[in-house]
């Protein structure tokens, strides 16, 4: 994918890993950056952050759960940059809890902004990239789906990701349209704990713990992995550590994993909610 003249949608690209990508796309020269999440104060930050890098930068604030916003959003790009040669998604949400603490209701709304919502963007994007020829989708995730942890809603919808990205890859051989499945590590300015009280006390030691930030990226660090991979037209992003425990995950058992991740199940007291990212 040549990243270079390319009009590239971010869909949660307000904060980490999607404004990330979409700063390194723009240090790469692509042609236009719209970026999609639902706060308009943070989408006006992120706008201005692109901008400064010389491209031009449109936001839209919408709520992509919703009825008629995914056709909102291609009305949109369709009118502002004639189309779409990039989409990633990084759109996510999920409760960070316990089976006990963890609704029906719940869990339907993680996996309708993880999962459903990439789906349709696939959907309504990749078929005009298919007719030319040419194109490329990434999908950023997280590699607590290959970990067996505790938080269901969130584990189970970036699970349901992942499937969507690997149906998503045999849909696209031979098409011309690339794919790109992001799993970064630990995201270190993202916010995301400042706005999710008491999620980061549940977490494992390397992902809490500052004695292994060198095992994190920034979200600009992480925007750089992805693009190269878009760049290259390699499939799978994420760090060698990170790619490492979630290939050896299923064979482990659990006491060694324990040792690795720690047991944060057994330390539960009061559940703990994270919402989503976007």
């Amino acid at each position: 994918m040549l990243v270079q003249g390319a009009r590239v949608l971010v869909a949660g690209g307000s904060s980490g890993v999607g404004l990330g990508t979409a700063k390194a796309c723009a240090r790469q020269g692509c042609k236009h950056v719209v970026l999609v999440a639902r706060g308009s104060e943070r989408l006006d930050k992120a706008r201005a952050q692109v901008a400064a890098l010389g491209v031009r930068c449109d936001v839209l604030a919408t709520d992509l759960t919703q009825a008629g916003a995914i056709e909102a959003l291609e009305e949109f790009t369709d009118k502002i940059m004639g189309g779409v040669d990039l989409l990633v998604c990084n759109v996510a949400n999920g409760e960070f809890r316990d089976f006990n603490a963890t609704s029906d209701d719940d869990l339907q709304a993680a996996w309708t902004c993880t999962a459903l919502v990439a789906y349709r963007l696939a959907k309504t994007f990749v078929p005009p990239m298919r007719e030319r020829g040419r194109g490329h989708v990434a999908i950023v995730n997280s590699p607590v789906r290959a970990t067996p942890y505790f938080a269901v809603g969130y584990k189970v919808s970036r699970t349901a990701l992942f499937g969507v990205a690997e149906a998503l890859r045999s849909n696209l051989e031979g098409s011309g349209v690339g794919l790109t499945y992001a799993e970064p590590p630990r995201i270190s300015d993202s916010g995301y704990f400042d706005t999710n009280a008491g999620v980061l006390d549940q977490l494992p030691p390397m992902f809490r713990s500052p004695r292994f930030a060198f095992l994190w990226q920034t979200s600009d660090e992480a925007g750089r992995m992805v693009a190269r991979a878009i760049a290259n037209n390699r499939y799978w992003a994420t760090t060698f550590l990170v790619g490492l425990l979630v290939l050896l995950a299923p064979f482990l058992p659990m006491p060694l994993l324990r040792f690795m991740l720690g047991d944060p199940v057994r330390k539960i007291a009061t559940p703990a909610s994270a919402g989503g990212s976007s």
